[in-house]
């Protein structure tokens, strides 16, 4: 055997070879696990993709919609630009008016509301079956408009924030064909 092969540096060469050798399968490794999931989820939100057409496609009414996925700006765009009434979907730009309202002091989530008659509707949720004059906490509010799509609720907090605020706020959101 020759003496190069005994020699210290020349093992010391083949173990940093060897060393960077398995650093650099690992990294592949890594590369390609990270392009194959990459591969995997865009082949899942085209298959979304695809599902949200043909249900809107088979939707017996009308219907626009814009999905985003906020980590990757990927979107699923149907009909985006037909203005259609908002019904209880505008109880969703209502909360984050609220949490504005909040942020910029006008209201405390904490502070309660009276019920009062003329804010009871017909329609989901339990507010309108409670008497006049209950005292209502606006965070339950919220949760009541939100998971009950409790209509009296809605009622009560465009009434304690009024129209031009929540229409500024949504205009502020980007929401510039949403108005109250």
């Amino acid at each position: 055997m020759s003496p190069i092969f005994k020699s210290i540096k020349f093992k010391y060469l083949l173990s940093g070879l060897l060393l960077i050798s398995i650093v650099s399968a690992f990294y592949l490794s890594a590369l390609i696990k990270r392009e194959l999931k990459a591969k995997r989820q865009r082949a899942a939100w085209d298959l979304l993709a695809v599902g949200v057409m043909n249900s809107v496609r088979n939707f017996p009414g009308e219907a626009g919609l814009i999905i985003k996925d906020l980590k990757r700006g990927w979107e699923i765009r149907i009909k985006q630009d037909k203005l259609l009434p908002s019904a209880s979907i505008v109880k969703v730009p209502i909360m984050a008016a609220c949490f504005m309202a909040q942020a910029e002091g006008k209201i405390n989530l904490e502070d309660k509301d009276i019920l009062r008659n003329r804010f009871k509707v017909l329609g989901s949720g339990k507010l309108k079956e409670l008497p006049e004059g209950t005292s209502v906490k606006i965070k339950d509010l919220i949760e009541m408009m939100i998971a009950e799509s409790d209509n009296t609720a809605t009622n009560m907090l465009i009434n304690l924030l009024g129209e031009d605020y929540l229409n500024a706020a949504f205009k502020q959101m980007g929401l510039n064909n949403t108005n109250i």
